[in-house]
């Protein structure tokens, strides 16, 4: 009981009279397989005011002494602790050795206001990369989250299991992370509330793993721990280096997470790159690209993107994504509820946008005047003709029956933001084709305009559904079903799209 205090480093078996003040910076509880409410053993990392971090564990015999004990980012004097060997495949820092509790450990609340309460340790991604799979040591890692994509894989215990993938961007490069399990649903519920800033996020004790040949960071069970955004000092530097070295225009292309809006500064100039609306018909990428047209037209339409592949295959719903097997890609239902027309004299489009949009056309008064001025009256009048910059992007489910389908994320009338579009990318305005009189959407060719007289001539109500050759497009007609996967508009009770 009298023995001195020390660091973490110093631990190493042999000795029963340990004596060291550290903070539980993480907590877990591991059950039996077999009798799940049943608690075999505790787990923690503690940190000393050195910053030195040990792995301990507490045995299924004292798990009752300790359960309502230890409480995680607490400070506790430990007293009489023995140390053993770590025999584990990944320790939480490179010390070998784990501190172990039992009926002769005194454990005691304290206080210590020079140990860190997260004890947070980055490496950059070119460590990550250096260290490389073999590594066993669980790292801390940041990084703005980009490219991030749903996917399946089967698993013999759990059946379709749900992984999300996606890239952390430093300044010293960028690396892959795979997340399955409970972190999916973690993940997801981090951007529920929308946070509106660049999307930096934290992982802490992590491991350096490999999946199909690849490098990647992945979570340990119930020991990982994520962050969106924390008010940490390393959050505000990564993104002052990023802005400094002019890379975060390039980094935000890639940026796709949920609830991720790219901050307004970023928008509409030399972020994405521009295009014309008739690239757009013909370009393979899916954007997001800014284009400058004039409004021609907008109507209430109740419009819903079919979750059906281009491939025709059959998808499964899985956590709320719909996943294609043939191409193995996850897609997702999207419902817009207005229709905007555009053209730019030569070309002409529609963009399903959701009502609150249109709160960037300022001359509407949106955020006062609501939908219905924009839609009738003085509201009509105001949009018509107005030229305005838009973000769009191609819908991540496949296409409508007047060709590939695309989302308005932006949109602004600005005089500012015009005339810059129109500085920096002059090839991408035309100017004069602005001042005549505007084309219809009807007399442009954007897309296979469906006329129903090219379905069988027998009938809508006799189709039951299959695939029929208009104009040499594979349309796919879908029976009416509101219970049915991804119901849209109909025509006469049939949907449609393009396959």
């Amino acid at each position: 009981m009298n023995s001195p205090l020390s660091t973490l480093r110093d631990l190493h078996p042999g000795r029963t009279d340990w004596a060291v003040r550290a903070r539980v910076i993480r907590l877990w509880l591991s059950t039996s397989t077999l009798i799940p409410a049943r608690i075999i053993s505790i787990g923690f990392i503690l940190l000393d005011s050195e910053g030195n971090k040990i792995y301990g564990t507490v045995h299924a015999e004292h798990v009752d002494r300790y359960l309502r004990l230890l409480v995680e980012e607490r400070v506790y004097l430990f007293l009489d602790c023995h140390v053993a060997e770590n025999r584990g495949v990944f320790f939480p820092a490179d010390n070998p050795n784990m501190m172990v509790l039992d009926s002769v450990t005194v454990v005691v609340p304290s206080r210590c206001e020079v140990i860190r309460n997260f004890g947070l340790d980055f490496i950059s991604s070119a460590e990550v990369l250096g260290y490389g799979v073999g590594y066993h040591v669980l790292v801390d890692v940041i990084g703005v989250l980009t490219c991030v994509r749903y996917e399946a894989s089967s698993s013999s215990t759990r059946g379709l299991d749900v992984v999300v993938k996606f890239c952390l961007v430093d300044d010293s490069g960028e690396f892959r992370c795979s997340l399955r399990g409970e972190y999916v649903e973690k993940f997801q519920s981090l951007f529920r509330e929308g946070d509106p800033r660049l999307p930096v996020f934290v992982m802490q004790f992590v491991k350096i793993g490999q999946e199909n040949g690849e490098l990647v960071v992945e979570c340990v069970g119930g020991v990982s721990r994520m962050l969106l955004n924390p008010p940490l000092r390393a959050v505000y530097r990564l993104r002052t280096r990023l802005e400094n070295f002019g890379r975060l225009p390039c980094i935000m292309r890639d940026v796709s997470a949920p609830g991720c809006v790219v901050p307004l500064r970023y928008q509409f100039h030399g972020f994405y790159h521009a295009k014309t609306l008739g690239q757009l018909l013909t370009i393979p990428d899916d954007g997001p690209f800014v284009v400058c047209a004039a409004i021609t037209g907008l109507e209430r339409v109740h419009m819903k993107m079919f979750a059906v592949c281009s491939c025709g295959g059959s998808l499964v719903l899985s956590d709320g994504v719909y996943y294609c097997f043939n191409c193995r890609v996850s897609m997702t239902c999207v419902k817009f509820g207005l229709r905007f027309d555009v053209s730019d004299g030569l070309c002409a489009a529609a963009f399903g946008v959701f009502d609150d949009f249109l709160g960037g056309v300022g001359a509407l008064n949106f955020n006062a005047m609501g939908i219905g001025y924009a839609l009738y009256g003085g509201g009509a009048k105001i949009l018509k003709d107005r030229p305005v910059v838009l973000i769009v992007r191609r819908c991540p489910v496949g296409v409508t029956a007047a060709g590939p389908a695309w989302e308005v994320l932006a949109i602004t009338n600005d005089v500012v933001a015009l005339r810059r579009f129109v500085d920096d990318h002059p090839r991408c305005f035309r100017k004069k084709s602005m001042l005549r009189s505007l084309v219809s959407l009807d007399d442009v060719s954007c897309g296979l305009s469906l006329d129903l007289h090219d379905l069988p001539s027998d009938g809508l109500d006799a189709f039951d559904g299959g695939v029929v050759d208009v104009a040499g497009h594979q349309v796919v007609v879908i029976p009416s079903d509101d219970d049915a996967v991804g119901s849209s508009g109909t025509a006469r009770g049939v949907n449609y799209l393009l396959a």
